[in-house]
């Protein structure tokens, strides 16, 4: 019995791996369910026993990788030091990880440019927006903090602060898959941390 289960829990990682290498390298609605069981080694029977559809792949997909970003924030804030340490190591530190992960480097280059406007995963979308929506929150939260604590300049206001720090990032990102990965993510990370550390700085802006 344990073996099966090993087993189904092999052939459904095999599936997962097919399935973001095929809408990573073809795009989402080029990538056909056999395609995928194909590049699995497996039938589409087997497919259907761990997936309802395409859809449901990408979901978990979605859910298997969504929280990395999360998690690797998390880590860098447990590291310690002063806010304006944490800030840059928070700013680096998810970044490193994309530059280093190339499994998570495709899940993120999936959903930024080959998942956009397809119907069957606007429920999907939806939910980021929300989770993106609710990280933004957490983000201009821990300003707030910092500016109580005289570690930021009290003439910022977090929303603003949150909104900078997370297009820094994201632009980053974004630059850094559109120029085909041609400049080291964590030195431009870096870079990025060290003027939005500065710039935020008490005294900076006198």
């Amino acid at each position: 019995m344990r073996r099966t289960q090993e087993e189904a829990e092999a052939t459904r990682r095999d599936l997962l791996a097919a399935a973001l290498q095929l809408f990573s390298e073809r795009g989402y609605a080029a990538t056909r369910l056999g395609d995928i069981a194909t590049a699995a080694g497996v039938t589409r029977g087997a497919l259907y026993h761990h997936f309802e559809n395409k859809a449901h792949l990408y979901r978990t997909l979605l859910q298997g990788f969504g929280g990395e970003f999360s998690a690797q924030v998390a880590a860098a804030i447990q590291e310690g030091g002063s806010f304006l340490q944490i800030c840059r190591r928070v700013m680096v530190k998810p970044l490193v990880y994309l530059e280093q992960n190339q499994e998570f480097a495709a899940f993120y280059e999936l959903v930024q440019f080959h998942t956009v406007d397809i119907p069957e995963l606007r429920d999907a979308h939806r939910q980021q927006m929300a989770q993106a929506g609710a990280e933004l929150e957490n983000i201009a939260g821990y300003f707030g903090v910092g500016i109580a604590q005289g570690a930021v300049r009290a003439t910022l206001k977090p929303q603003e602060l949150a909104r900078t720090f997370v297009a820094l990032q994201n632009g980053l990102i974004h630059l850094w898959l559109v120029r085909e990965r041609s400049f080291s993510l964590e030195e431009a990370a870096a870079t990025a941390a060290e003027v939005f550390a500065t710039g935020i700085a008490p005294g900076a802006g006198d």
